[in-house]
């Protein structure tokens, strides 16, 4: 594992996004191959929340009998060098991460879900996620490989 000096910086870019999910409850399985774009804020552009970058991901989503676009946003803010908050497009907060040491594990509780998540940086320009996701009328494991297209510059 290579460790990471700040999460936030690190992650700033361009990623080619590969993900399988799969549902535990149906059986159903299904994947998804886009880009994602971490792109920071300029300082002017922080907002009360400390927002320093936005995540939008894009790709064609084959999960049963669908088959489809699939579009996600988030938001980011640095705690410190080490720790960065993922929100929602809305602000609510989602998962911390650390990847200071290489790696991390973080969890979210939405109502009686439960999301943990394990990400894990392979090498500069890869990082694995593996999220597991239960409650009552949930069951589904996902992991996703991130590879760095391109760097973008760095947080002002």
């Amino acid at each position: 594992m290579l460790e990471i000096a700040d999460t936030l910086e690190w992650l700033i870019g361009t990623w080619r996004v590969d993900r399988e999910i799969e549902d535990n409850q149906t059986g159903t399985r299904g994947s998804l191959s886009g880009v994602a774009t971490l792109l920071p804020l300029s300082a002017d552009d922080v907002d009360e929340y400390g927002i320093h970058a936005r995540y939008s991901e894009e790709g064609e989503l084959q999960f049963g009998a669908y088959a489809g676009t699939a579009r996600r946003s988030l938001l980011y803010a640095r705690l410190d060098a080490g720790s960065t908050m993922v929100y929602f497009a809305d602000h609510r907060p989602f998962i911390r991460l650390n990847l200071r040491r290489g790696a991390c594990s973080a969890d979210h509780r939405c109502g009686d879900d439960r999301y943990e998540i394990t990400a894990r940086v392979h090498s500069h320009d890869v990082l694995q996620e593996q999220w597991r996701v239960r409650g009552p009328a949930t069951d589904y494991a996902a992991r996703a490989w991130l590879r760095r297209l391109s760097s973008l510059p760095s947080i002002s």
